[in-house]
């Protein structure tokens, strides 16, 4: 949950880490990566960069620890098609490689956000 100087709501988000060797994707593969699986911002400060600040903000916290060698590798996220244009001026890029069990959802496409080395 993301609040102004007034804790006034502005934003929430939910995110998921995984980390380890999980049945994912179709095979088995070792992931560490943070989902991020819901955004929303208050209406009253949408189109203020506001949503993008909330999405740098969960990236850049998700990737800072004591040691890299234990940070998230990316941030991913699967989102509306229409929607694509506001992440990618986060940073993300359109993923690579297959996501998900069954494809991706119509009208939906992954996108991912490498951590910086």
């Amino acid at each position: 949950v993301f609040a102004d100087m007034n804790s006034r709501l502005v934003g929430w988000a939910i995110t998921a880490k995984t980390k380890g060797v999980v049945p994912w994707r179709n095979t088995s593969h070792h992931f560490n990566e943070i989902e991020l699986c819901h955004l929303q911002v208050a209406p009253e400060y949408r189109h203020q960069g506001v949503g993008r600040a909330i999405v740098n903000w969960i990236h850049l916290k998700s990737v800072e620890t004591p040691h890299p060698s234990v940070a998230p590798h990316r941030t991913v996220l699967e989102c509306r098609t229409n929607a694509a244009g506001f992440y990618r001026q986060c940073g993300f890029q359109r993923a690579t490689e297959p996501m998900g069990h069954h494809g991706t959802t119509q009208g939906h496409v992954w996108l991912v956000r490498n951590r910086v080395s």
